[in-house]
């Protein structure tokens, strides 16, 4: 392969790189090497070269290499709204925020009605919480479209219900809930939103509609089973935990609240909602918590992984304190319990339905 490579003339390299990008084979950066250094590759092919390569590069998590060429093609393309896309993502893999953010702006000055190119910058402003810039930004696109759009709409209510304009996240679900009926992530989004208002009533209700059109999705089921939970509904909690095993025998999470459920009223979940997990090795995450409510492991244990695991933000350290302050408060240790809790509770996300239900134990305990 490489000698053909190395033999064949620029152009040839560079139809048989672009082949061999799309098919994502390994191939790819040799011919597209190739090509970018032959002297007879045609000039206006060289930006799409460069932006490829670029591309290649950015798949291998070689990010610096990825810039470069992606640089490259700018240099050669000032207009090349692309390239800035793709170092856009490419900044945004590394979390240089700033970068990413100027780099999806350039190119929304160049594409102002590419709102799926809005929506990404969005997406950046949302990870590093600047709602209002998210707000704004993705408002320019709803603004020109002529009829309601379902999607735009939707993530606007996200991004409304994180900055905590939860009437205007309500009208945003509802309005994306009429645009598109049969779908169920306005309800998902609706249930978000009763929930980060604590009206646990209708986060149960829209949760129970976005089960339903979704087919009795397990996490429609897990979302309905947490509102339940926060209402203090435990046999209703345990019902819903139960439907989202069924669906999937191997959902860590539903083991995780079936267990905390049926602690509640003293009891432990039926065996065969527990022995598909004690079959198997769980490496992933929640694994780790898995295994500690099977007695596999200790909370010790669990929370040395702190910032240790693959996907380890803000999600996965809150959701370790709450499930291992569930597990000392089942095990008698209150002390423990209320103290990561209480962690949870003071530190995590605003919106998170962890930090709103550690709210809620902490109230229920002596």
């Amino acid at each position: 392969m490489l000698s053909c490579a190395a033999a064949a003339d620029g152009y040839s390299d560079f139809n048989a790189g672009v082949s061999a990008e799309v098919r994502d084979e390994p191939t790819a950066l040799q011919y597209l090497s190739s090509a970018i250094s032959a002297t007879d590759l045609p000039a206006h092919l060289k930006p799409l070269a460069y932006l490829l390569r670029g591309r290649v590069y950015a798949n291998q998590n070689k990010f610096d290499e990825s810039i470069r060429d992606f640089t490259t093609a700018i240099d050669l393309k000032p207009d090349y709204a692309l390239a800035y896309v793709d170092r856009c993502r490419v900044y945004w893999a590394k979390k240089d925020y700033p970068q990413a953010i100027a780099d999806c702006g350039s190119a929304k000055k160049l594409q102002p009605d590419n709102w799926r190119l809005g929506d990404l910058l969005a997406r950046i402003y949302l990870e590093t919480k600047q709602y209002p810039d998210a707000i704004a930004n993705i408002s320019t696109f709803i603004a020109r479209r002529p009829a309601a759009d379902g999607l735009l709409l939707l993530n606007r209510a996200e991004y409304y219900r994180k900055d905590g304009q939860f009437e205007k996240a309500l009208a945003d679900a509802n309005a994306a809930h009429q645009a598109e009926p049969t779908w169920f992530s306005p309800e998902s989004e609706l249930g978000f939103i009763y929930f980060s208002q604590k009206d646990f009533q209708n986060a149960v209700a829209s949760f129970a509609a976005m089960s339903d059109l979704s087919k009795k999705d397990a996490t429609a089921l897990l979302l309905k089973g947490e509102a339940q939970l926060a209402m203090g509904q435990y046999s209703d909690a345990t019902e819903s935990f139960e439907d989202a095993l069924g669906q999937v025998p191997l959902a860590g999470f539903g083991m995780l609240w079936l267990t905390i459920a049926k602690a509640k009223e003293s009891e432990q979940p039926l065996p065969r909602y527990l022995e598909p997990f004690k079959k198997v090795n769980y490496p992933n995450w929640p694994g780790p918590l898995v295994a500690l409510y099977l007695g596999k492991s200790s909370p010790e244990d669990v929370l040395k992984l702190h910032g240790t695991t693959e996907d380890a933000g803000e999600e996965v350290q809150c959701g370790t304190d709450f499930f291992i302050g569930e597990w000392y408060a089942m095990h008698g240790n209150a002390a423990d319990g209320k103290r990561l809790l209480q962690e949870v509770a003071t530190s995590c996300a605003s919106d998170d339905n962890i930090r709103i239900l550690a709210g809620v134990e902490l109230g229920r305990m002596p």
